[in-house]
């Protein structure tokens, strides 16, 4: 049995959820955490070519580490940083720690669909 690539969802806003559940189709596997993750526990996915993190239920002082665990976990993956209120800083860090795509709330959800489309294409 063929392993289905997977796009990793760290984040409780269900239309980002969605959004992505709606573009993956069959073809890729989704697994969603929404947790608050400040148990300092990751999930562990299988084939994680995307991951889609949404800082807004991640402690400042954790989302160094949570970034860190997604780049040790899955080092090729493709990642979309979702601020929850745009700060340069956070931005900074997002980009240091790995972010392909960085973006802050409200979300532009035709960009987002856009830029999603393209990282599946290439994420295969």
């Amino acid at each position: 049995m063929m392993c289905l690539p997977t796009i990793a969802i760290l984040s409780a806003d269900p239309a980002i959820s969605n959004l992505a559940r709606d573009l993956v189709a069959e073809r890729w596997r989704v697994e969603e955490s929404s947790g608050s993750h400040t148990d300092r526990r990751f999930p562990a996915f299988p084939a994680v070519r995307i991951v889609i993190f949404d800082d807004e239920t991640v402690d400042l002082a954790d989302r160094s580490w949570l970034l860190a665990q997604i780049r040790k976990r899955a080092p090729s993956a493709s990642m979309l940083y979702i601020a929850a209120n745009h700060d340069s800083n956070t931005e900074r860090q997002a980009r240091i720690n790995g972010a392909h795509y960085y973006c802050s709330k409200p979300i532009d959800h035709s960009e987002f669909r856009a830029v999603l489309n393209s990282f599946l294409r290439t994420s295969k």
